[in-house]
């Protein structure tokens, strides 16, 4: 992927249209909602949330390093 300037939202498309995803660009890392992670992965956010609660409490990633709060209109 190109660099992208800070605070960029970049779309991608799999190949046959059967994914859209908007990922936000920001200090050199892309941001996903957990919403768009489900839909990546075609599940619920209900099952990321619990992913990544695991990820942490295993210590496979820090969390003040790989979530942010983002308020969401819906």
């Amino acid at each position: 992927m190109k660099k992208l300037p800070d605070n960029q939202i970049a779309f991608y498309q799999s190949p046959d249209g059967s994914v859209n995803i908007e990922v936000l660009y920001a200090e050199e890392n892309i941001w996903l909602t957990q919403k768009k992670m489900a839909e990546l992965f075609d599940t619920t956010p209900q099952n990321i949330t619990q992913h990544l609660k695991n990820i942490y409490a295993e210590g496979e990633a820090d969390k003040t390093a790989t979530c942010k709060d983002f308020l969401q209109v819906q």
